[in-house]
């Protein structure tokens, strides 16, 4: 048989021991036959090698996972603090490949169970409530990591998910704080309130001053308009402006009548002619009274109005030529 061990245990093993690998370095597959044996040596390490009682059994591929992921975790995990005691709760699926739940706890975040501490497991139940008694180490002032982890008839179930558990809070009611009636003034006097004050005071000044300038413009801008009207200062001259000597002051020209307003008055000029609401009758001027004429008198008045044509001798310019 082999020389050289496969595993070599303390005096106090964990017990049971999964062989993987057989002498030889070769692993364990499927439908491999092994043979094992167990040899105990003392402290001077004498042990018998002859005699030993073998036993053997042959791999197969029965779908067991060690790891338990095949089963399925709880959901709407809860903790929280009752009285002295943490009360967890879950859902869980009620069927027959789940024979119950496990809880473990942890004063640090966990997702295996293997880190963690089992303090209890329940069968039917999907409640659990922790108290001292259980877990002697409970601590309302210590924030825990609680987690629930089902298992069935071969393993239980080694990742999960851990839920927060903050310290309790204390319900009972503060202590009144004394108020005293008779503080002094001077406290209130402080660096910060002063200049605080200081701040609101200018603000206050700065607000007067603007309303009051704005009224003083509003008043000196009506009187400036009053007086354009009245006497036709133009808005390039000042109130202590005046022309030159001998300069005429420029005469603003007066305001054009527009086409629109034009129709409008001869419109309206028309309408109260038309209805003429004191039935006066209209002046009509007098006509000149022609006289009869001497038509014979007139032609000899014209005739002697015609310029004469004088006479003048220009036989003199045939010669000439």
């Amino acid at each position: 048989g082999p020389i050289t061990p496969i595993a070599t245990l303390e005096r106090n093993p964990e017990l049971p021991l999964l062989i993987e690998i057989v002498a030889g370095d070769m692993p364990v597959v499927t439908g491999l036959e092994v043979w094992a044996a167990v040899v105990v040596r003392d402290t001077s390490g004498n042990a018998y090698l002859d005699d030993l009682v073998v036993v053997s059994t042959q791999s197969k591929d029965d779908g067991f996972d060690e790891s338990g992921d095949y089963i399925t975790p709880v959901d709407d995990l809860d903790a929280d603090w009752v009285d002295d005691g943490i009360l967890v709760s879950w859902s869980g699926i009620n069927s027959g490949e789940i024979r119950g739940y496990k809880i473990y706890i942890l004063q640090d975040s966990f997702t295996t169970i293997s880190d963690a501490l089992e303090i209890g497991e329940v069968l039917a139940s999907t409640n659990f409530l922790i108290t001292d008694d259980i877990f002697e180490e409970l601590d309302n002032k210590t924030t825990w990591y609680i987690a629930v982890s089902p298992f069935d008839d071969y393993t239980t179930k080694a990742t999960v998910e851990a839920v927060e558990v903050l310290p309790k809070k204390d319900s009972g009611s503060a202590e009144p704080v004394e108020s005293n009636e008779n503080t002094d003034f001077t406290s209130l006097l402080t660096t910060p309130n002063l200049l605080a004050a200081g701040l609101l005071l200018v603000a206050i000044l700065l607000l007067i001053g603007i309303v009051r300038t704005r009224n003083n413009k509003k008043m000196r801008d009506k009187n400036w308009e009053l007086q354009e009207a009245t006497w036709g200062i133009q808005d390039n001259l000042g109130w202590d402006d005046a022309p030159e000597f001998g300069a005429v002051a420029p005469i603003s020209p007066p305001p054009q009548i527009t086409p629109q307003v034009e129709t409008d008055i001869y419109s309206a000029a028309q309408r109260i002619e038309a209805n003429d609401p004191y039935q006066r009758q209209v002046y009509q001027p007098q006509q000149p009274v022609l006289q009869p004429q001497n038509n014979a008198l007139l032609n000899d008045l014209n005739d002697t109005k015609q310029t004469q044509k004088p006479n003048i001798d220009t036989s003199f310019l045939d010669d000439l030529l």
